[in-house]
């Protein structure tokens, strides 16, 4: 395979990932069926809307190329559907371990979108690096940031667990060791380095220093 043809697979990996997570956020908040999409789909176009805006690629792709919105609205309709023939007792165990499929998919999703961001962002403005990797961890940031905020939901890259840091320290490799040997090898690489440290800091409840702030009695 080319390197399009592994572009667009990992395109849309990434989007079933983020739809998912999205999709069941959506079903934690006890959306419609509606809501259940519209989160999914926002969740699966916001980092490549955020992109393509920044870097002038209009129309956005989100627009251009449907498989997108198609990959998000078949992952809400599959989560959907999959809770509705469930019993109770199922979805109450289930619904126990939400978060940690939300987060799950979500890591997933970051660490190919962002992946996927430096690439796209590099090809319009390879010599500025300060651009391509902002554009590269805003491309993965971007879904899940619009997730949350339509959802009224603490926004995971403020409060949780390391969220953006693993994003900027994949981008940035890969952005300066794409080139150095086999592109696909620093590709899935980082990916997967962006995934692995978002998975651990949720394991092992990793964060960055928090103001610390108490209420007079």
């Amino acid at each position: 395979m080319d390197r399009e043809e592994i572009t667009f697979i990992f395109e849309m990996l990434a989007a079933i990932a983020f739809g998912f997570s999205g999709a069941f956020l959506a079903i934690r908040k006890r959306y419609d069926l509606f809501g259940v999409i519209t989160l999914a789909v926002i969740t699966t176009v916001g980092g490549g809307l955020m992109r393509d805006l920044i870097i002038g690629k209009i129309p956005p792709a989100a627009f251009v190329h449907p498989s997108y919105v198609i990959a998000g609205l078949i992952s809400a309709v599959i989560t959907f559907l999959y809770f509705q023939f469930l019993d109770n007792k199922v979805k109450r165990h289930i619904f126990n371990r939400i978060a940690y499929w939300i987060e799950l998919f979500d890591a997933i999703g970051l660490g190919l979108y962002t992946m996927l961001g430096v690439q796209t962002a590099a090809d319009y403005w390879p010599k500025n690096p300060f651009l391509v990797i902002a554009v590269g961890v805003l491309t993965g940031v971007g879904g899940g940031l619009m997730r949350d905020v339509l959802s009224r939901t603490e926004p995971y890259i403020f409060k949780k667990e390391l969220y953006a840091i693993p994003s900027i320290i994949g981008a940035t490799l890969f952005y300066y060791t794409r080139y150095w040997g086999d592109y696909n090898v620093s590709y899935y690489g980082c990916a997967l380095f962006v995934f692995a440290i978002r998975m651990l800091a949720v394991k092992y409840k990793i964060k960055l220093p928090a103001t610390q702030y108490r209420k007079s009695q």
